[in-house]
């Protein structure tokens, strides 16, 4: 018992930072949700609120290194946060929206959609608030001003997560129930090969060698002629059910990120976006 308890001590004063995975898309979702909400006329005194704010985030996020970059961002050119970008909800949400960008970018994350487009999403959650009335159960801010909204409400979704945190969703695909996991990915012991992954799906593991040496090579010599035949010939099989064939062919066909790390990081964004929809990003 001493011993349990000594651990959970260690456990709860400990220095390590908290897993990005973890609250890093929520994290930015509400950081959205708050530009999106700034006042189209906002006052000096609404300024300095929302300027403090968010120059104090870069302080208490729960990882030391996203501090640092945060605060080294909100320092440099394009997205120097001052009271210039305060200037009204357009131009402190297209703040919000270079910085995520150049944070994607420092991560290997391609930019894949614009200002116009994250506006149009979050606009589309905005609430409709109506006012109560004693005779009606009270609504307040929970159903969208229109009806062809992307979102009719907010839903908690709940996930099982092993004990690093990693989502096991339940996903379907026919009248299978599975859960997929990427164990790791390591050096492949192939000689054909660059990598090899190990995937855990309904407690069983299989293990998937994928990369061909000679894409870096393309890559290197610019082929992008021989390169854009891979992307055609095995775009269409992303869409298989199979998780670990569809990381294989989603590794494969990513292979001109800059970084392997880049590359990795991708496709583990990938992989969560299959395991919450059932339905592998075929967008290159």
């Amino acid at each position: 018992m001493e011993s349990s308890q000594a651990e959970s001590s260690q456990e709860l004063y400990s220095k390590n930072g908290m897993q990005t995975r973890v609250w890093g898309p929520a994290g930015w979702v509400f950081l959205h949700c708050i530009a999106q909400n700034y006042p189209q006329e906002p006052t000096q005194e609404q300024k300095e609120q929302y300027l403090t704010f968010f120059t104090s985030i870069g302080n208490v996020l729960p990882c030391r290194y996203c501090r640092e970059s945060y605060q080294d961002f909100i320092r440099q050119p394009g997205t120097m946060l001052n009271y210039s970008v305060m200037k009204d909800r357009k131009t402190f949400s297209k703040w919000l929206f270079d910085i995520h960008n150049k944070i994607n970018k420092k991560l290997g994350i391609n930019n894949c959609v614009t200002f116009k487009e994250v506006t149009e999403k979050y606009e589309s959650f905005r609430s409709k608030c109506t006012k109560s009335k004693q005779t009606e159960p009270i609504k307040g801010c929970t159903n969208p001003p229109k009806e062809g909204s992307l979102r009719k409400k907010c839903e908690l979704v709940f996930y099982d997560v092993d004990e690093n945190g990693n989502k096991l969703a339940k996903v379907s695909f026919g009248s299978k129930k599975e859960r997929i996991k990427l164990i790791s990915i390591k050096k492949s012991n192939k000689s054909d090969k660059k990598l090899m992954a190990t995937f855990e799906t309904n407690g069983r593991q299989k293990v998937i060698h994928f990369g061909a040496r000679g894409m870096s090579d393309y890559i290197k010599h610019h082929d992008r002629e021989r390169r854009q035949r891979y992307i055609t010939r095995h775009k269409k099989d992303l869409g298989t059910g199979n998780p670990a064939r569809a990381g294989y062919l989603s590794m494969f066909v990513l292979w001109n990120k800059p970084s392997l790390r880049a590359s990795i990081a991708d496709y583990r964004r990938r992989l969560g976006i299959y395991n919450s929809t059932g339905k592998f990003p075929t967008k290159i």
